[in-house]
């Protein structure tokens, strides 16, 4: 399935993504995507130490740490 809109938030300080949400081919809103607990890798590149997905048409999410 694709998205006819994403509305993305990105921070200022380092242009990382924290929110989306996402719009079907109807204009319904039907998810949301949220990356929290960011982590800069030694390395100087920055990482989503968490990534939520959440279902707006039947309440369901998926969680992923790592």
């Amino acid at each position: 399935m694709g998205y006819s809109k994403t509305i993305s938030w990105v921070r200022k300080d380092h242009f990382f993504l924290v929110q989306s949400q996402n719009y079907d081919l109807g204009g319904v809103y039907v998810k949301s995507i949220l990356l929290s607990d960011h982590e800069k890798l030694p390395s100087g590149k920055w990482f989503h130490k968490k990534v939520a997905v959440l279902n707006q048409k039947d309440g369901g999410e998926t969680v992923m740490q790592f």
